[in-house]
């Protein structure tokens, strides 16, 4: 069953909003399904159209769940975000992105959403690539419901 929402929280500011998996494109989730495959594989991939070059590098993700950075093409990390969709997960992730903060966060730790979320938690790096800003919250939206929505291999297989 698909994720058709989730909570976005933005971490640095504490504002929050529902997404909808209707706001995203299906190319555009077909085509990060399959970036996102590679990065998860490789852990680490370019970013396509980042502008500035920026890469995603994983640090850990299992079913229903992703914890990653946005870096820049000197590897300086500008963001964090983590997915969950695992409410066996979902607690640990939050604990993670609020005990390893380098920023001030205006969220609140024991404020955890209860379904599906994505939180993404600005790095001090992000001062070298303000732009970053204009496309990384679209960008950690539609990643976290490609990944989410991901395909199951043998559905892929009756399709290809």
């Amino acid at each position: 069953m698909p994720t058709l929402f989730l909570d976005h929280l933005t971490l640095h500011d504490g504002r929050s909003r529902r997404a909808w998996l209707h706001e995203v494109q299906p190319q555009l989730l077909e085509h990060l399904r399959y970036w996102l495959a590679d990065a998860l594989e490789r852990q680490h991939s370019r970013i396509p159209w980042s502008r500035p070059i920026c890469d995603i590098v994983v640090r850990d993700h299992g079913e229903g769940w992703l914890y990653a950075s946005i870096a820049n093409e000197e590897e300086i990390p500008i963001a964090t975000l983590a997915v969950a969709g695992n409410p066996q997960e979902a607690g640990r992730l939050w604990a993670a992105l609020h005990s390893s903060a380098k920023v001030e966060l205006k969220s609140d730790p024991a404020a955890m959403p209860a379904g599906a979320w994505l939180a993404v938690r600005r790095e001090p790096g992000m001062r070298y690539v303000p732009d970053t800003e204009f496309w990384l919250p679209d960008f950690a939206r539609c990643l976290a419901f490609a990944y989410l929505n991901q395909r199951p291999a043998a559905e892929e297989d009756e399709a290809a």
